[in-house]
């Protein structure tokens, strides 16, 4: 009787561990969907987000990067945008901010259902309970899970269609049916021009399935009349994009391998450098086990699927010159299954170690610390000031900036966050800031400037800042002069001096 209770205690707290997890993991995927302003990388937004906006009128072809002219960008991700945009506006959202936050909700919910289904799928191959533990713990509390997973980025939405198509066929014991096997080639098809690299993780998973005779000749059929309607869809999307017939594919192919745009514009890395990047900004030591688990993975179980696929897609990515670490984000599931996959064949051998329970706490502390930051820390804090202007644009007057926008980046324009109907005014100096401002005829404006004080007196003039990038409390300290080198945004309230008294 007392192995029973005992038993019976073990299965309520593993299945409360199954439920606890993934709850936990949505909340810090919610919380990093609100707090996640912008973007991980510009591609994120100016090729996804401002193309869209042109499609909507709100863009001049000028406006856009060099990819658009290049017509190196699938229209498919796009459309996705434009559409979810259109039905934001149907609701009532306007506010861009608000409308990102909903479409970064929603990609990371299904993230999060894909995920725990995946993880239920899988359990039943590991030997040991700690192994399946260990996976729904990466997969929803792994410190930069649930903020890749709100990404809608490229690497985001091909990773979920991928693995979306993976999980299928693992369901279907490797056994669809024919529409099933139709709707795979579409979704694979799409998975490919969301992000032209998963061409290498879907030439790993279909080597696997052939080598191991696991798909019938009318699954094959099937699959590839799905995959061709798929592509004859995505070049009716790229027409509506660019205006004229295009194949993306081949285009990103001339310009960024061909002509070697990517390595002459954005620089090259050495073989070793995901390697070494994975290990600096992984945060040591979680990222010194994960590696190590990793290459246990990959030894241990040579002819697994996932190792296979994600040897395929890394591999070439290794031997490209310009390598950027987000290239790799699509297989970051699949990184973690074979993780799993090395801690469960080790796990016999260190289960009795005294050290092992410590180092585990250890990495469970750590990584909270820094899931906990990464979760409550804006993607791109240079946005703030956009998101500010929003919620606030009824009581701000006219807006002022110097030599450049304050919707713009270096080059980059991210006009998709100019309220509508909002003007602003950019001045090319100081002296035609102070001339505009005696000339004008409202009593209030507003400055849009890159640092916490002005450089300049702005004679006759009362001045009060009402928003920075951070607060008063933080620029009290200016420790080796940090603020010189940050990236600081203020907004400034600016009254005729008389009648601010």
């Amino acid at each position: 009787m007392l192995f029973l209770n005992k038993y019976n205690g073990l299965i309520k707290k593993t299945l409360l561990t199954h439920k606890l997890i993934p709850l936990s993991g949505l909340l810090a995927l919610i919380i990093s969907a609100w707090f996640s302003v912008g973007f991980h990388h510009p591609d994120e937004h100016v090729q996804i987000i401002e193309f869209a906006n042109y499609k909507l009128g709100f863009n001049k072809i000028s406006d856009l990067p060099w990819e658009y002219l290049a017509k190196i960008r699938s229209g498919f991700q796009v459309l996705v945008a434009f559409l979810f945009i259109k039905l934001c506006w149907f609701i009532g959202f306007e506010n861009p901010f608000v409308i990102e936050f909903i479409l970064r909700l929603s990609i990371g919910i299904a993230v999060w259902l894909l995920l725990y289904k995946f993880c239920n799928l899988v359990l039943k191959n590991y030997k040991h309970k700690q192994s399946g533990i260990l996976l729904i713990f990466l997969a929803f509390l792994l410190w930069f899970q649930p903020y890749l997973n709100v990404r809608f980025s490229s690497e985001n939405l091909s990773s979920l269609l991928f693995l979306f198509s993976l999980y299928k066929l693992l369901k279907s014991n490797f056994n669809p049916n024919k529409t099933l096997a139709f709707a795979l080639g579409v979704i694979l098809m799409l998975s490919f021009f969301t992000r032209f690299q998963m061409a290498f993780a879907i030439l790993g998973l279909l080597t696997w399935l052939v080598a191991n005779k696991k798909v019938s000749r009318n699954t094959c059929i099937f699959f590839l009349f799905g995959a061709l309607v798929s592509l004859f869809l995505n070049l009716i999307i790229d027409y509506w994009l660019y205006r004229q017939w295009v194949f993306s594919p081949f285009n990103y192919f001339k310009e960024n391998i061909v002509n070697g745009q990517a390595a002459s514009k954005f620089g090259t890395e050495p073989w070793y450098y995901y390697f070494t990047t994975f290990i600096n900004i992984g945060f040591i030591p979680i990222s010194i086990v994960l590696l190590i688990l990793l290459i246990v993975g990959i030894y241990k179980h040579p002819k697994s699927l996932f190792v296979l696929i994600f040897l395929c897609f890394l591999i070439p990515h290794i031997t490209t010159s310009h390598k950027e670490m987000r290239f790799l984000f699509p297989v970051s599931f699949i990184f973690i299954l074979i993780v799993c996959n090395g801690f469960d064949g080790i796990y016999a051998a260190i289960k009795e170690k005294k050290w092992l329970k410590w180092v585990l706490k250890l990495l469970i502390v750590l990584n909270t610390c820094v899931l906990l930051f990464r979760v409550f820390a804006p993607a791109h804090d240079n946005l703030l000031h956009m998101s500010y202007i929003n919620f606030h644009k009824k009581s701000l007057g006219n807006i002022f900036s110097i030599k450049e926008s304050a919707f713009n980046e270096n080059d980059l324009k991210f006009n998709f966050y100019k309220p509508k109907y909002f003007s602003e005014i950019v001045l090319p100096d100081t002296n035609s800031l102070l001339f505009y401002l005696n000339t004008t005829k409202s009593n209030k404006s507003f400055l849009v400037y890159k640092a916490s004080k002005l450089k300049f007196n702005l004679k006759n003039k009362s001045v009060k800042r009402i928003y920075c990038t951070f607060p008063n409390w933080v620029l009290r300290f200016n420790f080796f002069n940090w603020q010189s080198r940050a990236n600081i945004v203020s907004i400034f309230q600016v009254t005729d001096s008389i009648k601010a008294k």
